[in-house]
């Protein structure tokens, strides 16, 4: 052999010792797909594989391969001659996993096959898919969450296992003092620790100031940068933290603590991590926040809209129920039961079509009719003006017709007499002992929103001692209200000395459950008219002369050591005197106007109505009381800031001959009082008999017609029993000093304090 023949011998010899020292394995394969030829690596593989590689076909040495689509490869290879075909392949030697890149190419039959370890690689993208199926799963369940409660627990699921970490600590910055939202791989006396070492207020109040997460890797930097928290570092058992503030456009919501068991060396992958984590909680974090305020001010809403419990008053009983669809909150029904003056209540059912707006519009317009109570309106008027803001709120409300069904009833137990007027409602039920419930026969006008004209208001007279029921909200088909009553009134009826409250409690349960099967709301008003008795009650008449302020002072004097309240013997004297006087100087008296050579009288009337007294004079006059401020030099003007200083409340209201001016007072043992509400009732009803005297606000068509007359009495007497006391429940706030006064064409109601 020459030299040029031992040449290419020297170069292949040194081409395979190069493949044999390469650290990435090589194995050739021959025709029969038997390995031919492996260098080192290869071997050292199939040693670590527990195979012997020479003359065996790899997959069947290692079954693995075929799984990972060797063949295929090396079929991909044969048919295509000349051309590099590749795959990964992960094998399962001892030490764990790894994966190779494995390369082949067919050369005259033969094919090669190199193996290049592509581990940490491969590890990498497998890893970064995994935090992105996790963050879209930490995402989904943020969005699926409704609370902060949801977003911990959301946190703990995803988030912990995503990161590798044990603990978690999550505090609420929104609020005055820091909240703890959720404590996970934590021992519940960590929490208590957490709280006294200040954990959130320091820790995280670092990360909140940089707006960047803040890594501890080990317990010893923890010491080093806050060595006051090593002993709450210990009692966690933890060895790495990472504090993520959540914040967004730059307003710190809360923050997150992860706490791991190991110390850890963060890596960048760690804090993007951590910043998209902190990115989606702080959103989650904001949305409950937002969501919170917005349930917070409905709940607020819904509790105002909602009806309440009826006010104690005197001579009458009340018992309401209020069902919501399917306990919701309130919808387009209500109803009041509202304290008037001279003892008088308003009682109010009604009913608001309004579409989605409902609940708004009967908002609205329960608080219209609550304002033209107040004011001690005629009832025809109050509908009149409801109807006006019917038709105001239909505009506004996108140009839906807005309609409302409304029953209104004035009792006045002082005289037994109850002034009705409805708008489209259906009129009350009434019981009457030994009776068949049957409805009470009144006009019914059309409903607010509608009517051109206002509903007429009706007197009745001969409803005391009888139970009104007012309903709405009954779905068609079901139990009439009727029948219903008469369930209760057969089984229970009425007794002759009048209903008490657990009688009207069972016959509100008792409507309740017979019409159970009804879809809707349902609103159900049940009272009981009783009378005020006779001996808290005083009138007089006066001539509309001057002297009569004084005898006025001998009257209240007189009926009020009669009631054992001398302690307002000053107060109510004053306040007598003054308002007679008005009507002497400024006011004509009953029946007379200013062309009448006589002076003509006026009426004076004195009510003890348990937790306070009231004044009331009655002139001929029908223009409103004002309150002046005269000067130092003037001499009048200053009765009315008298009575206003002097009262706890009052006002004025119209009657058909004139008006009537009040003033309250609350009694020095109003408190005691009211400890006798049920039987001072009972003791108050009395039968139906009225006459023209006995009509505290006069004998017409519309309720506050006339003044009071008197009627024969005997020498005024305390009470064995006190009347239930009427305002404290729902007394409108005081105003003090100023007062507030109506205008000229309505009556005025003024709270002193």
């Amino acid at each position: 052999m020459n030299a040029d023949e031992h040449a290419p011998r020297l170069g292949w010899q040194w081409l395979s010792e190069l493949m044999r020292d390469s650290p990435d394995p090589a194995t050739v394969l021959d025709s029969d797909d038997h390995v031919e030829w492996a260098n080192a690596a290869s071997l050292d593989l199939a040693r670590r594989l527990g195979i012997t590689p020479a003359g065996a076909i790899p997959w069947e040495a290692v079954p693995a391969l075929r799984d990972e689509g060797l063949p295929d490869l090396v079929a991909r290879a044969r048919h295509t001659p000349g051309t590099p075909t590749s795959a990964r392949i992960r094998m399962k030697p001892a030490t764990g996993n790894v994966w190779y890149l494995v390369r082949a190419v067919e050369t005259a039959g033969w094919v090669v096959l190199q193996w290049l370890d592509v581990t940490e690689q491969t590890e990498a993208e497998y890893a970064a898919i995994d935090r992105s199926r996790g963050l879209q799963a930490l995402n989904a369940a943020l969005i699926q969450a409704s609370g902060t409660d949801g977003i911990v627990a959301a946190i703990v699921e995803h988030a912990l296992p995503l990161l590798g970490a044990t603990g978690l600590v999550m505090h609420d910055l929104t609020g005055p003092e820091p909240r703890l939202l959720g404590l996970a791989g934590h021992s519940p006396d960590f929490a208590h620790a957490l709280e006294a070492m200040d954990w959130h207020r320091r820790l995280a109040g670092a990360a909140q100031n940089s707006g960047q997460p803040l890594l501890v890797g080990s317990a010893e930097a923890l010491t080093e940068g806050w060595p006051h928290l090593q002993p709450l570092a210990y009692a966690s058992g933890k060895q790495a933290w990472a504090v993520i503030p959540l914040t967004v456009a730059g307003d710190p919501l809360g923050v997150a603590v992860f706490a791991w068991d190991t110390p850890r060396q963060f890596t960048a992958d760690d804090r993007s991590l951590l910043g998209t984590i902190g990115v989606v909680a702080a959103h989650a974090l904001r949305t409950a926040h937002t969501l919170r305020q917005a349930r917070q001010r409905a709940d607020r809403l819904e509790k105002e809209l909602a009806p309440g419990p009826p006010p104690d008053l005197p001579g009458i009983r009340a018992a309401v129920r209020y069902r919501a669809t399917g306990g919701a909150g309130p919808g387009g029904h209500w109803y009041d039961v509202v304290p008037l003056s001279g003892g008088r209540a308003l009682l109010v059912a009604g009913e608001v079509t309004a579409g989605p707006d409902d609940a708004v519009a009967m908002g609205i317009l329960r608080q219209q009719v609550l304002t033209m109570a107040a004011l001690d309106m005629p009832l025809d008027d109050v509908l009149a003006h409801a109807g006006d803001a019917a038709l105001r709120l239909g505009h506004r409300l996108g140009g839906a017709a807005v309609t409302a069904r409304c029953l209104l009833a004035v009792v006045d137990p002082t005289s037994g007499r109850c002034t009705i007027a409805s708008a489209g409602h259906t009129p009350p039920t009434v019981i009457r002992p030994g009776h068949t419930p049957s409805v009470l026969r009144v006009p019914v006008g059309d409903p607010l929103g509608i009517a051109r004209v206002p509903a007429q208001a009706t007197n009745r007279d001969d409803l005391s001692g009888t139970v009104l029921v007012l309903a709405n909200g009954a779905a068609p088909g079901g139990t009439s209200l009727a029948d219903a009553i008469a369930h209760h009134s057969d089984r229970v009826p009425l007794p002759a000395a009048g209903a008490d409250s657990p009688w009207l409690e069972s016959l509100c349960d008792t409507i309740i459950e017979d019409r159970a099967s009804e879809h809707g709301d349902l609103v159900l008003l049940a009272a009981y008219i009783g009378r005020l008795p006779d001996d808290h009650i005083g009138a007089w008449e006066l001539p509309r002369v001057p002297e009569s302020a004084a005898a006025a002072r001998g009257h209240v004097d007189e009926i009020l050591n009669a009631w054992h309240l001398p302690e307002l013997a000053d107060t109510m004297e004053l306040l007598a005197s003054e308002l007679v006087g008005n009507c002497v100087r400024h006011a004509s008296g009953i029946g007379t106007d200013a062309a009448d050579p006589t002076p003509g009288h006026v009426w004076l009337r004195m009510l003890h109505l348990a937790d306070h007294v009231v004044c009331e004079v009655y002139d001929g006059s029908a223009s409103a009381p004002r309150v002046r401020h005269p000067r130092l030099t003037d001499e009048y003007g200053r009765g009315l800031q008298l009575v206003a200083l002097s009262t706890d409340s009052w006002g004025t209201r119209y009657t058909r001959l004139g008006k009537c001016v009040w003033g309250a007072v609350d009694a020095p043992n109003a408190e005691a009082a009211k400890d006798h509400r049920q039987t001072t009732a009972d003791s108050a009803q009395r039968p139906a008999e009225h006459g023209p005297g006995d009509d505290p606000e006069g004998g017409g068509d519309t309720p506050g017609e006339g003044p009071p007359r008197p009627r024969p009495r005997p020498t005024p007497r305390r009470a064995a029993q006190r009347i239930s006391a009427p305002h404290n429940a729902t007394r409108r706030p005081s105003l003090s000093p100023r007062v507030r006064t109506g205008g000229g064409s309505g009556p005025t109601t003024r709270r002193n304090g």
